[in-house]
């Protein structure tokens, strides 16, 4: 939903031109941090998934040690829900591949417009340094002759 809105501001932004180049580069910054902010999110919540999967996995193939006391039907019981949690890990991965596919395919115009307006506000001139102001106080480092 948040990437709704900072999509369409974004292109609100540019559909008007209402804006500076210089405000509107700040405006397409922050859409753009807020982009890359929840792309991070979205690979952090698949190397969580990525690593919940691989633990289902290294415990339906290691070998039971000990004697087992379970029977064959709980054996095959078990085997199966772990087989299942890892298609249900699996297919949770996808979605957030595509998620952050969405996200990355989204942050391409804006990077486009960050690109267009970054020449333009180079143009603007930088803020010039206030002068020295005259002190009233006599000059005391002159050199004696």
């Amino acid at each position: 939903m948040m990437r709704r809105v900072l999509v369409f501001s974004l292109l609100v932004l540019l559909s008007t031109g209402a804006l500076a180049d210089a405000a509107e580069l700040k405006e397409v910054q922050a859409i753009l941090a807020a982009l890359n902010q929840e792309l991070t999110a979205t690979y952090q919540q698949f190397q969580m998934v990525e690593q919940a999967r691989r633990a289902v996995l290294q415990s339906m193939y290691a070998p039971h040690q000990g004697l087992d006391s379970r029977s064959y039907d709980q054996v095959v019981d078990e085997r199966a829900q772990a087989m299942q949690q890892e298609r249900d890990l699996t297919d949770q991965m996808s979605r957030l591949l595509g998620k952050a596919q969405e996200i990355e395919d989204q942050m391409n115009p804006v990077l486009d417009r960050l690109y267009q307006l970054i020449p333009a506000a180079g143009n603007v001139p930088p803020p010039q340094p206030e002068p020295p102001k005259p002190s009233s106080a006599p000059d005391t480092d002159m050199a004696p002759y």
